[in-house]
């Protein structure tokens, strides 16, 4: 309904422009020349060239945009890919010192489980 809304009023813009500015006019470009165009033609014409330009110009930012965001969505895929690797080495050597100190602390109460042990002995005949 907005865009019927636009285009009727822009029509209407257009019809009082055309029965207003009927005053024929030369238009000189480069090594042509054009005789008897209306003016309200020429008044037109230029608006027409300059949505065609601006649109061009859109057309370019938005490529350059989607190419940023294309590039920014492909860091942040990276980046998640590596915190993931991260995330599974950190757990890998927890898991590894999980099981060091648990070898180290058997080993420990192993010593003091193993009284046959030259050192234990050793030790147990200065302690009496």
């Amino acid at each position: 309904m907005f865009s019927l809304l636009t285009a009727a009023i822009i029509g209407t813009i257009f019809a009082f422009l055309a029965t207003q500015n009927t005053v024929p006019v030369s238009i000189h470009l480069g090594g042509y020349t054009w005789t008897n165009v209306p003016l309200f033609v020429v008044a037109i014409a230029s608006l027409l060239v300059g949505l065609i330009i601006s649109w061009l110009l859109s057309i370019v930012n938005w490529a350059f945009s989607s190419m940023t965001i294309r590039n920014k969505e492909v860091r942040a895929q990276k980046a998640e890919t590596s915190i993931s690797q991260l995330q599974k080495r950190i757990l890998e050597l927890e898991n590894r010192n999980t099981e060091l100190e648990t070898k180290l602390q058997n080993k420990g109460m192993g010593d003091d489980l193993d009284e046959s042990s030259p050192l234990h002995r050793l030790t147990h005949s200065f302690s009496h």
